[in-house]
């Protein structure tokens, strides 16, 4: 599964039939290209419908599809709009480059969409006594907060992964791996020319996946509450956190208090407005000034970065 049609429609280019038309286009921009080069196969892309449907054939020497296709390529936009179809005799979901790039633009209901799309395939599988559809999602490690992690609720896992060093953690069964690159492999990508130019930069760590480059995690840390007190909780979704106050330092975690300021429900519209005028915009100026700590990465995000997650704002 790729995230956009034209994904999908780049993919399908020069390989065959998109609908009932011929595709003329002479280039094959399919993922099992190399792996063709390489193995000797012969796997090709066919349009199945309407250019965000296709799937993966084993082909004869002249092109044509041989038996059942192997998999299928679809694209989530456009699929989650769809209804009634049967993917069950899939046993892999596989979502390339889940994480978005800083400079794509991105529904901030990906995550529900794929959740959604992810139940429509493996619940008729699961009610005929099959194994859950797996669900594999693939990505260069950019930023933490995306879409997907927000529904699946492991940002702050993975958060707490990159500032440990950790290569796996298992949250609610869901396995988060930090694939590490083999040390050939590392070597020959450190002496390319561009990685040589681009040395100490964020891009540079993220290309050899070295933790999430465009993300501090430097303010997430566990301070003790003597001398702080309560001014103000927060429900965001189903959590409460509770800002602290400590002189002009601030602190936010899940330690139950007594909110001098009151209560913000942001699942409300109304209460999300006015936490945004009455307390938002003072916090993120103490936050500029260094002046605020969290307990987890997704208090940090919600909180400094709110029009991320409010269209209103």
């Amino acid at each position: 599964m790729k995230r956009t049609i034209e994904d999908v429609k780049l993919i399908l280019s020069g390989s065959g039939k998109i609908g009932s038309k011929l595709s003329l286009y002479g280039a094959d921009m399919s993922p099992f290209k190399a792996l063709n080069r390489d193995l000797g196969t012969n796997i090709r892309a066919f349009g199945i419908y309407k250019g965000y449907l296709g799937g993966f054939w084993k082909c004869d020497p002249k092109n044509e599809p041989i038996g059942d296709p192997i998999g299928y390529i679809l694209a989530l936009n456009a699929v989650a709009k769809v209804k009634g179809f049967d993917l069950s005799d899939c046993d892999f979901l596989i979502f390339d480059e889940f994480i978005p790039s800083p400079w794509e633009r991105v529904d901030r209901q990906e995550g529900k969409q794929l959740l959604d799309l992810y139940m429509t395939v493996s619940r008729d599988r699961e009610h005929r006594g099959r194994q859950p559809l797996k669900l594999i999602g693939l990505a260069n490690p950019t930023e933490i907060n995306c879409p997907v992690f927000q529904e699946l609720e492991v940002a702050d896992e993975a958060a707490d992964m990159v500032k440990h060093g950790d290569e796996f953690r298992t949250v609610r069964g869901i396995r988060l791996h930090a694939i590490r690159m083999c040390d050939d492999f590392q070597q020959n990508e450190e002496q390319m020319a561009a990685l040589q130019a681009m040395d100490g930069t964020a891009w540079h760590d993220m290309t050899l996946g070295e933790g999430f480059a465009y993300n501090d995690v430097d303010m997430i840390k566990q301070l003790k509450l003597k001398g702080f007190r309560c001014a103000v909780e927060v429900i965001y979704r189903r959590f409460h956190w509770y800002i602290y106050q400590r002189d002009a330092l601030f602190y936010v975690c899940t330690s139950r208090g007594n909110p001098r300021d009151g209560t913000y429900n942001l699942n409300k519209d109304q209460d999300a407005r006015r936490f945004y005028i009455e307390q938002q915009i003072d916090l993120k100026a103490e936050y500029i000034d260094g002046n605020v700590a969290f307990q987890t990465y997704t208090m940090y995000d919600v909180l400094i970065n709110f029009k991320k997650f409010f269209n209103f704002v």
